[in-house]
């Protein structure tokens, strides 16, 4: 990292004696002067509601907290908190904290939902409210709408997307990660919510129609579809994730010296057991983590309506020519691809009509497709799209919704780095039609089956 420059330093000081002590961490004073601020709010809420240690006063308090924040230390992990949407997600060392990028896309996948929401049962209150007066259903379900959020983590996706559909629409939601931390804070964000007056009480997310659950289990596991949800739940209608989905090498190479050193790494890379590369068609993958006693996975019931073998294989069979890609792509199947192989897995045997799953950049994006290609022998899925940065945001401002394909390792043409030439692309080396949807940098990969279908299709409104 390049030092500062003396002149920075000089300006900060002379803007605010504590700004340079920001510098190291932020490298830019607009930045320093936002973060300066947040942490003297959080002093001063502090000193309101009488937290501070004994003998320590606010100004002392700040400081702490400005050296911590000095040495690489998130501001998300000073401040204990993070915005995510409507709601205040709580974080902490060991969990992961929700980023930006998987603000946009969930806002932008229940903003569909609710754009949708003709095609589900109404909300309890929707239901007590016009009972008598409410028009004939055209509902695609004559059940809850079932929401499963796998690596979870703090429960910022799911959590996010029950507080903005609730109201709306009748829905069950559960929320899966390996993690006992991450459970624990996520249930502890549910409370901090609840309390400000952001998610129903208790006793309203037990009720049919609007419950959650976070329960702790191992994906990768074959004990994953064994047990856990009511003897009812057979199939899952939307499965979002953001899984661990960096490589050892660009975790060293390209990720934040504040990542690597306090994040945790295992929510950002695949371990090792899922990280392990047979032959072709041969299953490799251990598994050295099974369900804990507390949570479990998913039902028994599920399980056998899934036909789920454990011993089938969950690694993906790669040819020669999709090993050589089309020059965007790796010549060898990418470490940090391999939690998707069990995603999609899972997706396709529990009959998924919408599937969500973040990924870093667009690179990855087209390995996935690449990955569906191969994986969806059946053509489950209908509708294949990319989520950019700005999803949603050209819509907004009236214009028109970015388009494209990846062509010599570039994106596609038309304005801004999404593209903005309208039409469907086709990656050249595998045939794989998909459709981009905003700019910027590519964020999550979406398919679509039956209605899934025509709830992706309100891009085009």
């Amino acid at each position: 990292m390049p030092r500062l420059p003396r002149s920075l330093l000089r300006i900060a000081y002379a803007t605010h004696p504590c700004l340079p002590l920001l510098l190291p961490a932020c490298r830019d004073i607009p930045s320093a002067t936002s973060e300066l601020r947040w942490l003297r709010e959080h002093v001063l809420k502090l000193t309101r509601h009488e937290k501070l240690q004994f003998n320590v006063t606010p100004s002392q308090l700040l400081r702490r907290l400005l050296l911590r924040r000095r040495s690489g230390e998130p501001l998300q992990y000073i401040l204990g908190s993070q915005p995510f949407g409507s709601l205040e997600i709580l974080c902490k060392k060991g969990v992961l904290i929700p980023r930006w990028e998987t603000e946009g896309w969930t806002l932008y996948l229940a903003e569909l939902l609710l754009s949708s929401k003709a095609y589900f049962p109404p909300s309890i209150s929707k239901e007590r409210g016009k009972k008598k007066n409410r028009p004939k259903q055209q509902d695609a379900l004559r059940r809850p709408l079932r929401i499963l959020d796998l690596c979870a983590g703090t429960g910022c996706i799911s959590l996010s997307l029950y507080a903005l559909l609730w109201k709306e629409i009748a829905l069950s939601v559960v929320a899966v990660d390996i993690s006992p931390q991450a459970r624990n804070l996520a249930l502890r964000s549910l409370k901090l919510n609840q309390n400000l007056g952001r998610l129903p009480p208790p006793s309203a997310m037990h009720e049919v129609g609007r419950s959650f659950e976070y329960k702790l289990a191992d994906i990768t596991s074959p004990d994953f579809l064994e047990s856990g949800l009511s003897d009812g739940e057979k199939e899952i209608d939307i499965l979002v994730a953001n899984p661990p989905y960096i490589s050892p090498a660009s975790f060293d190479r390209d990720t934040s010296r504040s990542a690597r050193n306090w994040e945790p790494k295992r929510a950002l890379v695949p371990p090792p057991s899922v990280l392990s590369h047979g032959d072709a068609g041969k299953e490799n993958v251990e598994h050295n983590t099974r369900v804990t006693a507390e949570g479990g996975g998913i039902s028994a019931v599920l399980a056998k309506f899934l036909n789920l073998n454990p011993s089938s294989p969950t690694s993906v069979s790669v040819s020669k020519k999709e090993e050589e890609g089309s020059g965007s792509s790796p010549s060898a199947p990418d470490p940090g691809d391999t939690f998707y192989t069990h995603l999609l897995s899972i997706a396709l045997k529990c009959r998924a009509k919408i599937l969500v799953m973040e990924v870093a950049d667009s690179a990855q994006a087209l390995r996935v497709l690449r990955l569906i290609k191969t994986r969806d022998e059946s053509g489950w899925w209908d509708m294949r799209q990319i989520w950019c940065d700005e999803v949603g945001v050209r819509r907004e401002e009236g214009r028109g919704l970015g388009w494209g394909g990846v062509e010599g390792g570039r994106d596609g043409d038309g304005e801004g780095e999404g593209g903005g030439e309208k039409g469907w692309r086709m990656e050249s080396d595998l045939g794989v039609r998909y459709l981009r949807v905003g700019r910027g940098n590519a964020r999550a990969v979406v398919l679509g089956k039956e209605w899934g279908y025509e709830v992706l299709g309100r891009i085009w409104e």
